[in-house]
């Protein structure tokens, strides 16, 4: 015999199509990320390049996770004896390959990264807590501890720079700032427009200035906006901790960092290795996705030869 429906009125829509009703056993997927945007010690630059952006103070940098949401649902409309089904068979989730820990990644890196991401992670996790005693353990850190880290900075850009090791410098060429003399001192103003320049629109301040004299329409309204939002931050109407950008600043800003200091030389596990110890994220870090990003900062912003 065959199927019938069942005769209730409210699944029939205006259009005298079957409409089926919302239940609450509907299958749905949901996959979001969140985070949010805090003030975090100048890490980034110290573990390599302190020299250049010296002193930058601690709120300078900001740092964070972008906010992604993403609903799907999924109806089977494939119908069963006597009734409707909107029921779909739960698969398993996805489980993230981890392949076995063996720490050979800590060989390859330089000592001083491991020590300046360990910190910066700690001061991370810190921050995203609103307790009083989490803040003022920030404050203690900066300090007590920052200063030491800073002159270790110094004394291994010195090495480096001798030794011709300085090499990629992604982080200063997203801010548009990789030519400045070493000691520069970068004003809360001019840090915040430039970041809010490169994390907006991919583009450095000078070559936004630049496409906007030109009349590039698309330039003339990003212009717009980074003025409009560098005037809000001015005024004290816009958090920069609270801002929201595409890139996981968390992944960028550990990768650049480390690119000369061991990371460049890393397979792909031994980079995921790394990342779930040093990155404070807090989540399963796949290798290729880690060798993709590091392919795309290597050819975004080119090494020195």
């Amino acid at each position: 015999m065959a199927a019938t429906l069942p005769a209730q009125k409210d699944h029939m829509g205006r259009n005298g199509r079957f409409e089926p009703q919302t239940s609450p056993h509907q299958a749905a997927e949901t996959s979001c990320k969140r985070g949010i945007y805090r003030a975090r010690l100048a890490m980034s630059i110290v573990w390599l390049y302190a020299p250049q952006l010296l002193p930058v103070r601690a709120a300078n940098l900001l740092h964070g996770l972008g906010y992604v949401e993403e609903t799907k649902i999924y109806f089977d409309f494939r119908l069963k004896v006597g009734s409707l089904t909107t029921d779909k068979p739960k698969r398993r989730p996805r489980v993230p390959s981890v392949p076995p820990r063996t720490g050979t990644w800590r060989d390859k890196v330089h000592p001083f990264f491991i020590k300046s991401a360990e910190m910066s992670k700690r001061i991370v996790i810190l921050a995203r807590s609103d307790s009083l005693a989490d803040r003022q353990e920030i404050a203690r850190l900066n300090k007590d501890v920052m200063p030491e880290i800073m002159r270790e900075a110094e004394l291994l850009y010195d090495e480096q720079q001798a030794a011709g090791r300085i090499r990629h410098l992604g982080f200063l060429k997203a801010l548009g700032i990789d030519q400045l003399p070493p000691g520069t001192e970068l004003p809360d103003g001019e840090f915040i427009y430039r970041f809010l320049c490169w994390f907006r629109f991919g583009k450095n301040a000078e070559q936004l200035t630049a496409l906007y004299e030109a009349g590039d329409l698309k330039a003339v309204k990003q212009m717009h906006k980074l003025r409009l939002e560098y005037d809000m931050w001015k005024l004290g109407k816009v958090d920069p901790n609270k801002l929201k950008f595409k890139t996981d600043l968390d992944h960028f800003v550990l990768l650049n960092g480390g690119l000369d200091l061991g990371l460049e030389d890393l397979n792909p596990d031994q980079l995921a290795e790394c990342f779930d110890e040093l990155c404070p994220c807090g989540r399963v870090h796949e290798p290729e996705n880690l060798k993709k990003l590091r392919r795309r900062i290597v050819k975004m912003f080119p090494p020195k030869p």
